[in-house]
């Protein structure tokens, strides 16, 4: 048969052609992306390569930090931040850009030089909602407060204190009427509270504390906190400080970590993995229930300010992460709505890389904000808004 052509018709010649080209795309390395079911409505969705601020930025620098947030400073402004590192070791750029709740729409960018590249704790900056469609900006070594339409009104810096590695974090109370301000890190030296103002930013209360650790939630005079979660049941009650100062258990049976406070009502991811615990700020147990498996903690809370309802996430990881969202009623004591996903993951140099999302409840109740991040250094952030439809 040597020197002999094989001759195929046109028809079959196209489809032969066609069927090797998908056989080379498939074959080429591609990144899998988590999917929420399509049968779950969206209001929108927004790529963040299409946002001016964000691609000008990542095009100017040279790392994208894994941290970020997302959060609603009103039922009608959704808030994301990000940072970029510069390629000057101790510089970057904080960011953050505001969307149009109800359609999507890049409404305004704020952005700020920090010389803290990545601080010891923080890799990102944090929106905090006060009241009024106004809130608090912890950026770099700062607190700042400003007005629903965007203006500094003030600021407040924070010291380094003795140790570098040092760090200061800013929870707001639900209301919106007042702040804390925490000191922690892996120095030596006293932990203490300062209760201030997200108004005039100045202190009103400073008190000795315990370490937190993470996931506390603050209400408008206390904190609710596990000072030791792990597999030990005796070190891991939750305990409620109080902004004078005093320390108390919130009960036998609370045990657990990752809150959320809403209306004098205290949510929290319980133990055994998978529950979630509803309480009242003297520890009486109101509801209790079982919404994932055993090995699929509670890891993230959201609570709707000015309604009753709380979200919260949950994922555990065996071949696939298997990753769910609940929004409950902490008033009616009902699920409101629940989305499942998987995450196949992505096989890099080795191991396998997940995308996760930071999720977030408007205060309202009537929406739900998801936004993607992944490990992968050269990563695309894209932001998703779900309806919230009560039973």
């Amino acid at each position: 048969m040597s020197g002999v052509a094989l001759v195929l018709p046109l028809k079959t010649r196209c489809a032969l052609v066609v069927t090797l080209l998908f056989a080379f795309i498939a074959s080429l390395p591609t990144t899998v992306y988590a999917q929420i079911p399509d049968s779950e409505r969206r209001l929108w969705a927004v790529d963040f390569r299409s946002i001016p601020p964000y691609r000008q930025l990542k095009l100017q620098q040279h790392e994208v930090a894994r941290g970020a947030s997302v959060v609603f400073v009103d039922a009608n402004t959704v808030a994301v931040t990000y940072r970029f590192a510069d390629s000057t070791p101790t510089q970057a750029m904080d960011s953050v850009s505001f969307f149009d709740a109800n359609t999507g729409a890049l409404r305004d960018s704020l952005q700020w030089f920090t010389h803290d590249r990545f601080p010891a704790y923080r890799d990102f900056v944090c929106v905090l909602p006060t009241h009024n469609g106004e809130f608090l900006v912890m950026v770099g070594r700062s607190v700042r407060h400003y007005s629903s339409d965007h203006k500094e009104l003030n600021v407040r810096p924070v010291p380094n204190g003795d140790h570098n590695d040092w760090e200061w974090l800013v929870k707001v109370a639900p209301d919106g009427q007042t702040a804390l301000m925490k000191r922690w890190g892996s120095g030596t030296g006293p932990s203490e509270d300062h209760w201030l103002s997200p108004d005039t930013l100045e202190d009103h209360a400073v008190v000795p504390a315990p370490f937190y650790g993470f996931g506390y939630a603050i209400g408008r005079d206390f904190v609710v906190y596990n000072p030791a979660f792990g597999d030990d049941p005796q070190t891991n009650r939750i305990h409620v400080h109080s902004s004078t100062g005093e320390d108390r258990v919130l009960c036998a049976e609370c045990k657990g970590a990752n809150f959320g406070i809403v209306n004098n009502r205290i949510f929290f991811g319980g133990l055994p993995a998978g529950t979630g615990v509803v309480t009242t700020t003297d520890g009486r147990i109101l509801w209790r229930n079982t919404f994932g498996r055993e090995h699929q903690p509670v890891s993230q809370v959201s609570v709707a300010r000015e309604s009753s309802q709380v979200a919260f996430y949950m994922t555990y990881l065996r071949r696939h992460a298997i990753s769910r969202v609940v929004v409950i009623d902490t008033a009616t004591l009902r699920e409101v709505r629940r989305i499942d996903f998987e995450d196949p993951g992505e096989q890099v140099g080795g191991g396998v890389r997940f995308l996760w999302p930071i999720i977030a409840i408007s205060p309202d109740g009537t929406k739900l904000a998801l936004l993607w991040r992944t490990e992968s250094a050269d990563h695309h952030d894209k932001l998703e808004v779900f309806p919230l439809t009560r039973r």
